[in-house]
């Protein structure tokens, strides 16, 4: 393989696999503007799950996106094999990301050296990410190193003048803290009971506060006393949106608040600040998985004052440890980013 050669050409075909869930894919999003900026006349495409693909609408630093599981395997292999692309990189690797560039006998194919099927690919990048000794989209940034990039960029996202006139109406030109207590389970929560009576000290402070979440989160609130005495469930529980009507609406934020989830990625590549709750698990660290982003004070991230954690335990000695991160804390913080 002649690395040169290949990097020589004009106009270079890059697929680039990321097939994992939205918070995953977010810190993928720099790898695009990485790749173009590198290779201006190269085309780029991205191959995701359907779910995420709506992520990428406007991206200017993508030119495709194909959703992997609109595909059979063997249509999937059919395809990329007749498009003919130079270099393959796994951002997520799995025995598909590394098999399919194999079979497609795509001439560069970049990936993770971590699992016994990545001896597929024929420029190992060999990372531990397990142990968690960087953030994720770093992780990925490396993979861009037999390239030739070395520059850093951060994930970011691209809404239109109409959705951005959405996020607007839906608020009514206002700009609230939005509280998003659900997560996709990944991950150690605050407490819901901690997340409500942030909302009402927020409230109590003349502060505009909105909860968003999926639809059966919402009506698992609502069912909730102490929240239907302080919050307006008639606003929360709005028509359901769509990811990008979604993001509209974030993009509007003085703050978003939450665990550790895709929405916070989304947030930060907004450019919205954000306040988080993490665990010390060390599969979950915010080292690793908390938000990228150029300022470094635009998200706070709040972990329990215990020792690191392997795995949670019933005989744990730190059981409850979110309970540890109390709402007075959050509460102070949050009061001075929006001083800031």
């Amino acid at each position: 393989m002649n690395i040169k050669k290949i990097l020589n050409k004009s106009k270079l075909k890059f697929l680039v696999f990321r097939t994992d869930r939205i918070g995953d894919v977010i810190l993928s999003l720099q790898v695009a503007e990485l790749l173009k900026k590198k290779f201006p006349e190269s085309l780029i495409t991205f191959v995701v799950r359907k779910y995420t693909k709506p992520l990428f609408n406007s991206n200017p630093f993508i030119d495709q996106v194909w959703a992997i599981d609109e595909f059979s395997e063997s249509e999937f292999l059919k395809f990329i094999r007749l498009k003919k692309f130079d270099i393959s990189i796994a951002l997520y690797s799995t025995k598909l990301t590394a098999k399919l560039p194999f079979l497609a006998n795509i001439p560069l194919r970049i990936g993770p050296m971590s699992k016994i099927y990545g001896l597929l690919y024929n420029m190992k990048i060999w990372q531990k990410r397990s142990r968690s000794l960087k953030n994720e989209a770093e992780y990925n940034n490396d993979l861009l190193k037999p390239l030739g990039i070395k520059e850093i960029a951060y994930p970011k996202l691209y809404l239109t003048k109409t959705e951005i006139a959405f996020g607007e109406k839906y608020f009514s030109g206002k700009h609230p803290i939005i509280l998003h207590p659900g997560s996709g389970g990944s991950s150690k929560d605050w407490p819901l009971e901690n997340y409500f009576k942030l909302g009402k000290k927020l409230k109590e402070k003349g502060l505009e506060i909105f909860f968003t979440g999926s639809k059966n989160e919402l009506i698992t609130y609502s069912k909730i006393p102490e929240f239907m005495e302080e919050f307006d469930v008639s606003e929360i529980m709005k028509k359901g949106l769509d990811i990008r009507q979604f993001l509209a609406v974030i993009s509007q934020a003085k703050l978003f608040i939450s665990n550790s989830t895709g929405p916070l990625h989304c947030a930060s590549a907004l450019k919205v600040k954000t306040v988080s709750f993490y665990p010390n698990l060390k599969a979950c660290k915010p080292l690793r998985w908390g938000p990228f982003a150029e300022d470094k004070d635009q998200n706070f991230i709040f972990t329990p004052d215990i020792h690191d954690c392997d795995r949670c335990q019933e005989d744990c000695d730190n059981s409850g440890c979110m309970e540890k991160i109390i709402v007075e804390a959050a509460f102070a913080r949050v009061l001075l980013m929006l001083e800031s």
